[in-house]
């Protein structure tokens, strides 16, 4: 199982780097005759995957704390338009070229959401 996660870790991490780097040296190749728009699109897949690298990476340490024991997680109602609103303000950046259009039946108006508390490692 360890071994398992290890590979899949390791191919989710690699997956970025490799958009990084390759997006980096196109950047950097000076006989490279990019045009400002290919320049900038390449600038943008660089912002892009460091942040998803940044993601999962934060979701790695946070699954590390969660194994050791280092998280208490603790259970809360919430109304549910508050926890899809919060969630896609969260994703606003990633959603500016998309409509996102929601609706929730009537009697669905809580939802159980988690809180965590970290101690120090």
């Amino acid at each position: 199982m360890r071994n398992a996660i290890l590979s899949s870790v390791s191919h989710d991490l690699r997956t970025p780097l490799a958009t990084i780097t390759g997006a980096a040296s196109s950047l950097l190749d000076e006989e490279a005759r990019l045009d400002p728009a290919a320049r900038l699109e390449l600038a943008r897949s660089v912002y892009r995957e460091a942040d998803r690298l940044d993601r999962l990476l934060k979701n790695l340490l946070d699954m590390m704390r969660i194994e050791a024991g280092a998280v208490q997680l603790s259970k809360e109602w919430h109304p549910v338009d508050e926890v899809v609103g919060a969630a896609l303000s969260r994703l606003e950046g990633r959603l500016h070229d998309h409509i996102v259009n929601t609706s929730f039946p009537a009697d669905l108006r809580w939802c159980s959401s988690m809180a965590c508390s970290w101690s120090r490692w």
